[in-house]
């Protein structure tokens, strides 16, 4: 018995998946991640607010699962700015209690000029 290649494979089970609105799955390119906080910006990029998107859960409060650009981070130490979406320490340059401001702010110039460059 033959086995299909398994990127083909994987590929083809995506767009069946992806055909089907009952699997719920991101577009390609896309990915759901846990939101916490929504930035809101001027046309003229000012800062208009910063919104909290958490829910109830019971007594906890828990992040929105959204569909944003991109896919998830890959775990590691390297400065790896999403796109339109990320941490505070990425969007913003702040950390509560951080104990590596410099590399805070090194991931703020990565995420401010990935989108100055788009």
């Amino acid at each position: 018995m033959r086995h299909a290649a398994p990127i083909p494979a994987l590929i083809d089970h995506y767009h069946r998946l992806a055909g089907d609105p009952e699997a719920d799955v991101a577009p390609f390119g896309f990915s759901r991640q846990s939101i916490s906080f929504r930035v809101v910006i001027e046309p003229s990029g000012e800062l208009h607010a910063i919104q909290d998107m958490r829910r109830h859960e019971g007594k906890r409060l828990a992040p929105m699962t959204m569909v944003v650009p991109g896919q998830t981070k890959p775990p590691g130490q390297g400065i790896n700015p999403c796109f339109l979406w990320d941490n505070a320490p990425y969007m913003l340059g702040v950390k509560a209690d951080d104990p590596k401001p410099a590399r805070t702010a090194r991931a703020f110039e990565a995420f401010r000029e990935r989108h100055l460059a788009l």
